[in-house]
């Protein structure tokens, strides 16, 4: 379990298996973009982020799109956190936390200090089929 507030790198190659938030809520999510989603999903929740994410549409903006919008329209892979809220979400996992985090929860002074990440085990993966440890 780490901390939100933590790098987004060390996030890279890992899976989340529960989002935590500071009221004892627990959100299984089993991919970052659920993970994500859930975030936003709360942080959406109080009326006055809510207003401000909504002032955000249109004004946070990747290299090739905008990062929240009012529609899904022009979004490679749209989160629909509300009615005319979508978020892209189509990033690597560093790059999507770091979004998330830099670009729009610190935005509009989402406090996520207390927020942590429940990672899934990290699988043993097998040598490649007829690979030994010698040959890799």
């Amino acid at each position: 379990t780490l901390p939100l507030h933590t790098d987004p790198s060390v996030f890279k190659g890992k899976k989340p298996e529960a989002v935590l938030f500071p009221n004892g809520q627990s959100v299984r999510t089993t991919t970052w973009k659920s993970a994500v989603l859930a975030i936003l999903q709360d942080c959406n929740a109080d009326p006055t982020m809510h207003t401000y994410l909504m002032e955000l549409r249109g004004k946070v903006l990747g290299r090739q799109r905008a990062i929240l919008a009012a529609s899904p329209e022009k979004m490679h892979a749209p989160l629909e956190i509300d009615k005319n809220l979508y978020m892209e979400s189509y990033y690597d996992t560093a790059s999507l936390l770091y979004v998330l985090k830099e670009r729009v929860l610190d935005a509009v002074g989402y406090d996520y200090s207390g927020i942590c990440v429940r990672l899934q085990p990290e699988q043993k993966r097998e040598p490649a089929f007829g690979m030994d440890e010698m040959t890799l």
